[in-house]
C-alpha cells in the first residue's frame, strides 16, 4: 500500500513569506472555501500562523494546501508564509492524481478545535494573568460572554467531561453547570442541547423555574426541621403513604396523639414565591382522628373530578408554567434583536401593518416594555418621555424606537391566557418573531395553532396538578 503525504519529505524545501498575490491556486477538491469575516479578522490581527504548502514550477508558486489562508491573507492584506517544494511540472496525470489525493487527505483528516480544547486554552490564558476583556480582545473569536462561560465550565469537572464528550456551545455548557446539584434538570438540558438545540433557551428557562421552586421548598423544609416539625415528601402523599388531615376531624371518643398518628406536613411550591404546606398524618385514626362526615361530601355536591377533567387540569397547569418560562426568553431575544446594526427589510412594513390592523390591541398597552427593551428609564411628567428624547438627540434612532414600541406593546398584550384565548394580534406577533429567527417554544406553537398541547416533561412534577383546591390553600395549621 502506498501512503501519500501532503508534502514529500525527501525533497529540499524552502520557507518563504511573500505577498499572497505572488501565488496562484491549484485546482482544489474543496469547491467552496468558507472565508468568513471572523476568519479574515483573525488573520488581520495575528497574520497567517500556519504556513501553506506550495510548489514552484518555472519560478511560479502554486498553492496546494491552504486556499482559505491564501484568500483570507489577500482580504486582510497580510503576508503569506509558505513551505515551497520544487517541481518540474504539475500537468501530468500522475501529478493531478497526487494533488487530488493530497488535498482530500488534508481536508478529511483536519479536525476543528473542540469546545473542550477552547475551554482549556482560555483557562490557561487566565492563569497567565489575562483578564476576560483581554482574552476577548485577542481575536480568538470569543466575546466576553463566551470567555466567561469557558471559565465557568473550566471549574466544573462534571461539565468538562460533557465538553469532552459532546461538542456543545460554550453558553449552553455554562448553563448546564448551574444545575450540577440538580442532575435530573442537568440531564434534561443536555438532552435538549444535543437533540433540539434551538429549544435550549426555553428548556433552560423551564429548568430555572424548577430549580427556584426546589430551592424554596428546601429552605422551608430547613426552617421546619429547625422547629422540630416532621415533614414528608410530596411523593409520599401521591403514593398514599400519608393522608391529608383536612379529610379528618378530632374523635371525641379518643385522645389526640400526634406521635401515634405520625402528624407532619408536606411542603410544596407552585413557584419560588408561592410555597405552601399540607397537614398530613401516617395513621390519623391511631392518633385520635376520625373520617369527617363530609370528607367525601364537600365535593359530592359537584362530584369528583373525572379522568378527563384531571387531564385537562394537568394540561392547563403544564401550559401555564410553560408560558411563564417563555417570557424571559422572548424578552432576552427582543433585546438582542433590537441591538442589531441592521434590521430585516420588512421591519417598516411590519410596523405599518401592525399599527393599522391592530390599533385597539396597541393603544390599550403602555410603552413600559419599549423602555425596558432599549435600556431606558421611564420618565414621569407632562410630555416627558425617554423614547422621544432618544429620537430628538439622534433622529437616526427613530426606526429602532418605533420597532421597540411596536414589539413592546405586542409583548405587553400577552399573558398566561394567551395560549388558550389567543387573538389575531398575538398570532401575527409570534409568527413575525419566528420569521426573524426566534424559535417558538411548544406552548407558543399551541398559541398559533400548530400544536394542540404542550408535551409533558419526563421527571417534572407540577405540584398543582394533584392538589385539591382546598389543599392548595392549606397552611398546615393542624400539624402545629
Amino acid at each position: 500500500m502506498t501512503t501519500t503525504t501532503t508534502a514529500p519529505v525527501d525533497v529540499a524545501a524552502e520557507y518563504l513569506t511573500l505577498d499572497p498575490t505572488d501565488y496562484k491556486l491549484e485546482p482544489n477538491v474543496r469547491s467552496v472555501p468558507e472565508v468568513d469575516e471572523e476568519f479574515v479578522n483573525s488573520i488581520r490581527d495575528h497574520g497567517v500562523v500556519v504556513a501553506v504548502i506550495a510548489y514552484k514550477v518555472d519560478g511560479q508558486l502554486y498553492i496546494r494546501d491552504g486556499q482559505r489562508r491564501y484568500l483570507g491573507a489577500i482580504e486582510a492584506k497580510r503576508q503569506l508564509p509558505s513551505i515551497v517544494f520544487p517541481k518540474d511540472s504539475l500537468d501530468s496525470k500522475d501529478e493531478r492524481i497526487q494533488r487530488i489525493i493530497q488535498q482530500l487527505i488534508a481536508n478529511t483528516h483536519r479536525k476543528s478545535v473542540t469546545t473542550a480544547d477552547t475551554i482549556k486554552a482560555v483557562r490557561q490564558l487566565e492563569l497567565e494573568g489575562m483578564s476576560v476583556t483581554r482574552i476577548a480582545g485577542t481575536g480568538l473569536g470569543l466575546d466576553k460572554a463566551h470567555v466567561k462561560a469557558a471559565l465557568t465550565v473550566a471549574k466544573s469537572a462534571p461539565t468538562m467531561e460533557l465538553a469532552a464528550q459532546a461538542n456543545l456551545d460554550l453558553l449552553q455548557l455554562a448553563t448546564i453547570t448551574e444545575y450540577e446539584d440538580y442532575p435530573e434538570l442537568a440531564e434534561r438540558l443536555l438532552d435538549t442541547a444535543i437533540e433540539n438545540p434551538e429549544q435550549f433557551n426555553h428548556a433552560a428557562s423551564r429548568a430555572n423555574q424548577e430549580k427556584l421552586r426546589a430551592v424554596a421548598v428546601e429552605a422551608r423544609l430547613a426552617e421546619l426541621a429547625a422547629k422540630g416539625v416532621t415533614t414528608y415528601a410530596y411523593e409520599q402523599l401521591q403514593a398514599g403513604e400519608v393522608k391529608r388531615l383536612s379529610n379528618f376531624e378530632k374523635d371525641d371518643a379518643a385522645p389526640l396523639d400526634a406521635a401515634a398518628a405520625g402528624v407532619g406536613v408536606v411542603v410544596y411550591a407552585n413557584s419560588a414565591d408561592n410555597v405552601g404546606e399540607i397537614a398530613v398524618a401516617i395513621d390519623p385514626i391511631a392518633g385520635g382522628y376520625k373520617q369527617t362526615s363530609n370528607s367525601a361530601g364537600s365535593r359530592a355536591q359537584s362530584g369528583p373530578m373525572t379522568a378527563e377533567q384531571k387531564a385537562e387540569r394537568r394540561r392547563i397547569v403544564r401550559s401555564n408554567k410553560a408560558w411563564d418560562a417563555t417570557i424571559p426568553v422572548r424578552a432576552d431575544w427582543l433585546m438582542s434583536f433590537l441591538q442589531r446594526r441592521q434590521f430585516p427589510k420588512d421591519a417598516s412594513a411590519f410596523i405599518s401593518v401592525t399599527h393599522t390592523r391592530f390599533p385597539y390591541e396597541l393603544n390599550k398597552e403602555t410603552d413600559r416594555m419599549a423602555h425596558d427593551l432599549l435600556g431606558l428609564e421611564q420618565k414621569h411628567g407632562i410630555n416627558a418621555n425617554a423614547l422621544a428624547e432618544l429620537v430628538e438627540a439622534n433622529p437616526a434612532k427613530a426606526g429602532v424606537v418605533m420597532l421597540a414600541l411596536t414589539l413592546g406593546k405586542l409583548e405587553e398584550g400577552t399573558s398566561r391566557d394567551t395560549w388558550r384565548y389567543t387573538n389575531a394580534a398575538n398570532r401575527a406577533y409570534l409568527l413575525q418573531l419566528r420569521e426573524w429567527g426566534y424559535p417558538l417554544s411548544p406552548v407558543e406553537q399551541v398559541t398559533i395553532g400548530e400544536l394542540t398541547e404542550v408535551p409533558e416533561n419526563p421527571g417534572v412534577i407540577d405540584i398543582e396538578e394533584d392538589l385539591d383546591t382546598n389543599d392548595e390553600g392549606d397552611d398546615g395549621g393542624d400539624a402545629a
